[in-house]
């Protein structure tokens, strides 16, 4: 993020907080497939996991990154660097530490 890689802050964000959340369900033993850390959160509560509502939100708002981040075709003129602030990369860190945290908690309780 000091960099000014802004889209690819966003983008990683969304990855650390796929990846936990794939963690957290492997550590039910349950097989984690899919990259929507919505899905993925809306699985561990099916699991009889207490996920926080907020908590769903923000990987709503997490997985809007894991494409447009990515792939520079997906917009119809310019690149992501265009699209994504420095705001916009604060907010995925922020919400992806809260998810990484809460994934991290979930797994010490066991």
């Amino acid at each position: 993020m000091d960099g000014g890689y802004h889209w690819a802050t966003c983008f990683f964000a969304q990855q650390a907080a796929e990846y936990a959340v794939k963690g957290l369900l492997v550590s039910l033993g349950r097989e984690a497939r899919g990259h929507s850390v919505y899905e993925l959160l809306v699985e561990a509560g099916r699991l009889n996991v207490q996920v926080p509502g907020g908590l769903l939100s923000k990987a709503r708002s997490l997985d809007r990154h894991y494409l447009h981040a990515r792939y520079p075709n997906l917009y119809y003129v310019g690149a992501p660097l265009d699209y994504y602030t420095g705001e916009d990369a604060e907010r995925a860190l922020r919400e992806a530490e809260e998810i990484v945290g809460f994934c991290e908690e979930r797994v010490r309780k066991g």
